[in-house]
């Protein structure tokens, strides 16, 4: 009998020691350099652990705010950058084939598609995503965290030009949905990726009709900045050579639902015709009047 006990408690040993280092092959948390103690402690709390895992059972690390400038520098204002690092996030590295799951808190520029957007062209694969702040904050800043703690889950540096191609193109979607609506913003965004990565030998001129159609289906009109911008990003996009089923595996999980799906490409009669009509002079009006107006973060 006590001979049973002890292997009965050496396995109970051996299989905890096996989970805690599971858990931290598997998982990183990375920390905004500037949260306070107790503002770490509800950081923690908040991730989507087991109960039973503590904070020493997770690899961690730190993202200071001189990171995000050196990411973030030119592509948004200094002032949303700020001076202290305090968005975090959680990384949990999936089986090949689960896609980019990811879930934002208190990030208000961005949503979940949008980062995952940004997130394939910076070459994050298979990963499951948790970004918050104990505050409010725009989350353009929440990218470095993710991208440094990626690479010290896996080992391996992303692209440098990727990262800043990838910022790029989460703050000029994040932009885009500020005047058109965030969900608009990231559909836009995603379809035009997708049939351009899907087609072959594309040029600047089929970039912007692909663009164009794009912008049309979701009863957008861009303005030529937004247009130009975002056709710059697609065109680096199409010469990274991303791929068509890599792309449509990690946005899997932000598929709309079937019934969602079921958009006409015409208006049903001509009072929505007029409705269409007079939301496209609104969205002009706004896209004059939305470059005043701009997120703090």
């Amino acid at each position: 009998m006590k001979r049973a006990a002890i292997v009965i408690l050496t396995l109970f040993v051996w299989t905890s020691s096996v989970l805690a280092a599971t858990v931290r092959e598997s998982k990183i948390i990375s920390y905004g350099k500037d949260l306070t103690s107790e503002e770490r402690i509800l950081i923690f709390r908040e991730m989507p652990l087991p109960d039973d895992v503590k904070s020493e059972d997770i690899k961690s690390i730190e993202v200071t705010n001189e990171e995000e400038w050196k990411l973030l520098k030119g592509l948004v204002p200094d002032d949303e950058i700020g001076t202290k690092a305090i968005s975090s996030v959680y990384v949990e590295k999936l089986d090949a084939g689960e896609g980019l799951k990811v879930e934002t808190k208190n990030l208000t520029f961005v949503t979940p598609q949008m980062m995952a957007n940004a997130l394939v062209t910076a070459g994050v694969r298979d990963a499951r995503i948790y970004a918050t702040a104990p505050r409010e904050v725009s989350g353009t800043a929440a990218l470095t965290g993710i991208y440094k703690a990626i690479e010290a889950l896996t080992g391996k540096a992303l692209s440098s030009t990727a990262k800043q191609l990838a910022a790029r193109e989460l703050i000029q979607t994040g932009n885009l949905g500020e005047r058109v609506g965030k969900e608009k913003a990231a559909v836009l965004v995603e379809r035009s990726k997708e049939r351009i990565v899907e087609a072959k030998n594309a040029t600047t001129k089929m970039v912007e009709e692909i663009v164009t159609d794009t912008a049309k289906e979701q009863n957008i009109t861009l303005t030529e900045s937004e247009k130009k911008e975002l056709i710059e990003i697609l065109i680096q996009v199409k010469k990274s050579n991303l791929g068509i089923n890599e792309l449509k595996t990690q946005l899997k999980n932000f598929e709309p639902a079937e019934e969602e799906k079921k958009e006409k490409d015409e208006p049903d009669s001509w009072f929505d015709r007029v409705i269409q009509f007079i939301s496209s002079i609104i969205d002009r009006i706004f896209s004059f009047a939305g470059r005043f107006f701009r997120f703090k973060r």
